[in-house]
C-alpha cells in the first residue's frame, strides 16, 4: 500500500478543487472545497508545483489505477 506523497499540480476551475498526484505511485486525487488560502496558493501550481501538507484524509482519489 502506497503512503501517498501528494503534489499539487493544478486547480479545477469548474469544480473549484485542487488537483494532486502521488509522487510515488502516480495516482491522481483532488482536494474538494479548499480553503481560500489553499486556493490562492494553488493558483500558481501549474508553474510551481508543491507538496500537499493538508493531510491525506482531505484527498479524494480519482484514478486508483496503480494504487495497491
Amino acid at each position: 500500500m502506497c503512503k501517498h506523497k501528494w503534489i499539487v499540480y493544478s486547480t479545477g476551475l469548474i469544480n473549484r478543487c485542487l488537483m494532486l498526484y502521488c509522487n510515488h505511485c502516480d495516482v491522481v486525487g483532488t482536494v474538494n472545497n479548499p480553503t481560500r488560502g489553499e486556493w490562492s496558493q494553488a493558483f500558481y501550481a501549474p508553474r510551481n508545483q508543491y507538496t500537499w501538507k493538508g493531510g491525506n484524509d482531505r484527498v479524494t482519489i480519482r484514478h486508483p489505477k496503480k494504487c495497491a
